[in-house]
């Protein structure tokens, strides 16, 4: 990660995400609509991350007082558990994260032709 300013550059896989403060790209903080997470908007909708271990993550978010959603928890599928562990919170403008975590995975799956490859 590099960071600048009031921007962070973050290089994940080949994929690099910029994160800014509205100022940096030439918005004024009053202008930007407030996200209201009870209203569905047809833009982006959530940020999710995926970690080896989502605890870790999600304490550091909690001890930074994010406002938590849901803790870590195993989901279940017809009550049976299954790899996936996830927890959500909110950024300090209302977007919903979610951090998620796969047993035994750990990088990102490939998509090849329309076929999902893991």
């Amino acid at each position: 990660m590099e960071k600048t300013g009031r921007s962070a550059v973050l290089k994940i896989g080949n994929h690099k995400f910029v994160l800014s403060e509205p100022e940096v790209l030439g918005l004024v903080r009053e202008q930007v609509a407030e996200r209201d997470p009870k209203k569905f908007v047809a833009n982006i909708d959530h940020l999710s991350f995926l970690y080896e271990d989502v605890e870790p993550a999600f304490y550091g978010a909690k001890a930074n007082n994010y406002n938590i959603i849901m803790e870590p928890r195993k989901l279940m599928f017809y009550d049976k558990p299954t790899p996936y562990t996830f927890c959500t919170l909110m950024s300090p403008d209302n977007l919903q994260i979610e951090l998620k975590e796969e047993e035994g995975r750990v990088t990102g799956r490939k998509m090849y032709k329309d076929v999902l490859v893991k």
